[in-house]
């Protein structure tokens, strides 16, 4: 005889892990985000895992070491340090990703870059402007690219500022390109007999 299995919301079986990681086993360097929560991380981790923080070998006599993020984003952060599952960040607003992801590229923390390329690139229709100048930055290629036909009509005297005089150049002869075959389509289309 088969037994029914009642079925549960998987929220209900999962617990939702909290965003802020304290673990004090062993460890031995302590951060201070800029609302004054204390992370307790291991040096080996950070240095394995990132190229942002000072190696294993540089002593820190037990200092706090300050950082200018918030604890939500370093919360977040910090859990892509440690071999384990990383968090979903399918449920992260805009803001929220494009400050982790500005967290993950100032300390070179390759998995949390890796995971916010995945989250933003979901606003890519929403908020292109802010993805392009963020893309720029930090020469995500990819993301620039993706986001040429969508802000192709943008002036270029507003890019100017934004990209970088490499991307820029291209960018300008994109845009060129993108305005003669307009022009060219519309001269023929006044051309056509109905």
């Amino acid at each position: 005889m088969i037994t029914a299995i009642p079925m549960i919301a998987l929220s209900e079986a999962l617990p939702i892990p909290s965003c802020h990681l304290n673990i004090n086993i062993n460890s031995d360097v302590t951060m201070q985000s800029s609302d004054d929560q204390i992370f307790s991380l291991h040096r080996k981790n950070l240095e394995f895992s990132t190229e942002g923080f000072p190696s294993s070998e540089t002593p820190t006599a037990g200092q706090i070491v300050a950082l200018s993020e918030p604890s939500t984003t370093l919360g977040l952060l910090f859990q892509f340090i440690y071999p384990q599952r990383y968090p979903s960040l399918e449920k992260l607003d805009f803001d929220s990703a494009l400050v982790l992801a500005e967290a993950a590229e100032k300390y070179v923390v390759y998995a949390a870059i890796y995971a916010c390329k995945f989250r933003l690139i979901e606003f890519i229709d929403s908020k292109p402007n802010e993805l392009l100048s963020f893309a720029a930055k930090h020469n995500w290629y990819f993301l620039i690219v993706r986001l040429a036909p969508l802000l192709v009509d943008v002036p270029l005297f507003e890019l100017s500022g934004i990209l970088p005089s490499q991307i820029y150049t291209s960018w300008t002869i994109y845009r060129e390109n993108w305005l003669s075959a307009m022009h060219n389509a519309a001269k023929e289309g006044g051309n056509l007999a109905p």
